[in-house]
């Protein structure tokens, strides 16, 4: 009935084409240090979709609203209870609160108790999701960033498992549980755990010395099967080259200059950098993907009155702008950090 929410996204016309990326991140010195291809995305990157039933619509089944990527991050207070976090974008977990990003007058009618969000297990070789994972509806969001985290149905307390909830999506009943359900759903269908991340808590380097470092971005593109009105997008495993270029550490993002623009699908998932410790392999998480900067369009119209009075600032936010156009937007590690420990805590004191 109603088209997912890629129709609106500044991600929307990529022009529909097949793209699967793979890509290898560099040192200073020019040596390739670490590679990701897209059959190794699945090891730090999930599939995350965001579906609805709204009744008032006259739906009668779960449909897609959003579709994005999330990555497995560990816990750090053992009391909590819980062995891991999911970390995603806030847009894609709750699409109706951030209204602004889609421009979609029907959205404010989609509330909390509409939405459901999944992980999904995909084909390695069509990226069509062969299982889905109900996650809990406890969503924690950042009061002013785009970051939200997830967790399995049920956390180590939990004695009952079971719940009344059957939700159907894509056709297949979501399965729900605990982490360990959650990581035995990869195994039951033959693909690989994610695995568990660490946050680099300086975040990257973009010092003069390195010339900004490199990082992956790895993600789910929303590849179009077709692109009819009810056409159905399956995520396709994407790893997208890129360096370093600016830090704003009033808004906590940093920005990076692609080889290739981060696509629709791709948002929350981990933007890896090379460990500084040779002997580790395991990239770092730099930051987590929110979006990518649009270009800006010149316009000359009322130029002669306006721009005289236009103040330093403005200008100067105009210029950023322009510099900024085309990279892709970070959420830098270190807030990733600090709102993983803000969450924590929320979570102790509510035990």
């Amino acid at each position: 009935m109603l088209k997912a929410l890629r129709v609106s996204l500044r991600w929307a016309g990529a022009n529909g084409t097949h793209r699967t990326f793979s890509a290898a991140a560099s040192r200073a010195d020019g040596a390739s240090t670490v590679a990701l291809t897209r059959a190794q995305v699945p090891r730090y990157a999930v599939a995350h979709s965001c579906w609805f039933l709204q009744p008032d619509f006259g739906m009668k089944e779960h449909e897609i609203l959003c579709r994005g990527t999330a990555f497995f991050v560990e816990s750090r207070n053992k009391y909590c209870g819980r062995d891991f976090h999911i970390l995603a974008s806030g847009h894609v977990t709750a699409p109706h609160k951030f209204p602004h990003y889609f421009g979609q007058d029907w959205l404010q009618h989609v509330r909390d108790e509409h939405i459901v969000n999944v992980l999904d297990v995909t084909d390695p070789i069509t990226s069509i999701p062969v299982a889905s994972f109900l996650l809990s509806r406890n969503v924690l969001l950042h009061p002013n960033l785009d970051i939200s985290l997830l967790h399995a149905t049920f956390d180590a307390d939990d004695e009952e498992k079971k719940d009344v909830r059957k939700v159907v999506v894509g056709g297949k009943e979501a399965r729900e549980g605990s982490e360990e359900d959650l990581l035995q759903l990869f195994q039951d269908n033959g693909r690989p755990e994610p695995l568990l991340l660490s946050i680099c808590p300086e975040g990257a380097d973009l010092s003069a010395e390195s010339g900004g470092e490199s990082a992956i971005f790895a993600g789910f593109e929303a590849y179009a099967l077709d692109q009819s009105e009810s056409g159905v997008d399956v995520p396709v495993p994407s790893a997208i080259m890129g360096n370093a270029y600016v830090r704003d550490l009033n808004r906590g993002r940093v920005y990076f200059k692609t080889d290739m623009p981060t696509v629709f699908g791709m948002c929350g998932g981990p933007v890896l950098a090379v460990s500084k410790n040779e002997d580790d392999s395991m990239p770092r998480v730099v930051g987590m993907l929110e979006g990518l900067v649009p270009e800006q369009e010149d316009s000359n119209e009322g130029a002669s009155s306006s721009s005289s009075q236009e103040s330093e600032e403005d200008k100067q936010k105009t210029v950023t702008a322009k510099k900024l156009a085309g990279c892709s937007s970070a959420i830098d590690s270190p807030i990733l950090s600090a709102f993983i420990d803000a969450a924590e805590e929320e979570m102790v004191a509510s035990r």
